[in-house]
């Protein structure tokens, strides 16, 4: 039986840990020579109602966090909705942009999406105070590319303002699973509970969990976890 302080250190690995995972990411979308792509982005628009709940709204302030070398779920909401500035996150993300060729670097610069290369664990070091900031996050297969899950979901809630909506995917993973789930490249492993437990403190506007033979890849991930909720 899994203890309390096994599940902890589910949520949570070391420095030397996740720079091996960051390493790993950077190879795994093409390192300096990443160019167009998609990051499975119409399977969380798809799963998350479309992104209906969003559609005609005004936000003056967005951000995508851990938004990878593509920022599809970013431009795919950005296109739904009304807007003042955009933010995008991601601590690779210098590293994508260094040869100006990845998707990140062409809608950054065509959108003028303001870029903050750093983890979502020190999002609220960026030289610009984003606490109380953000009307509208967005937290797509990010937080188990993490090193502290717990610090993440607490950056956020500080970056939103009252009301603000956050958006949400993410795969569950089955402790049971470790050896296969928790792969280089995933540091970290969520569970329903764990996170029925961090959006009990919001208001749920949209909210679905599928079973593993439905998820993107059932050998790894026991569920995935789709919502839309808003910051009380």
């Amino acid at each position: 039986m899994e203890t309390n302080k096994d599940m902890d250190a589910l949520h949570g690995c070391n420095q030397e840990r996740w720079q091996q995972a960051q390493e790993s990411e950077f190879a795994c979308w093409g390192g300096f020579e990443v160019g167009d792509g998609d990051d499975w982005s119409g399977y969380w628009q798809d799963n998350i109602n479309g992104y209906e709940d969003l559609e005609g709204k005004t936000f003056d302030n967005v951000i995508e966090v851990g938004c990878g070398p593509f920022v599809q779920n970013l431009t795919k909401i950005l296109e739904k909705i009304s807007y003042k500035k955009a933010y995008a996150l991601d601590p690779l993300l210098d590293s994508y942009n260094l040869h100006q060729k990845s998707r990140l670097y062409k809608v950054c610069e065509s959108l003028g999406v303001i870029k903050i290369p750093l983890p979502l664990e020190k999002a609220l070091s960026f030289e610009e105070d984003l606490e109380k900031k953000m009307d509208l996050v967005i937290c797509n297969n990010v937080l188990d590319h993490c090193f502290d899950s717990d610090k993440c979901f607490e950056n956020i809630y500080k970056m939103l303002n009252s009301g603000g909506y956050l958006v949400f995917g993410n795969d569950l993973k089955d402790p049971q699973d470790e050896s296969i789930a928790r792969d280089t490249l995933h540091p970290i492993m969520l569970q329903e509970g764990y996170l029925n437990e961090i959006f009990a403190t919001y208001k749920t506007i949209y909210k679905k969990i599928i079973p593993r033979e439905e998820c993107r890849n059932p050998t790894a991930t026991c569920g995935c976890f789709f919502g839309v909720f808003a910051k009380i």
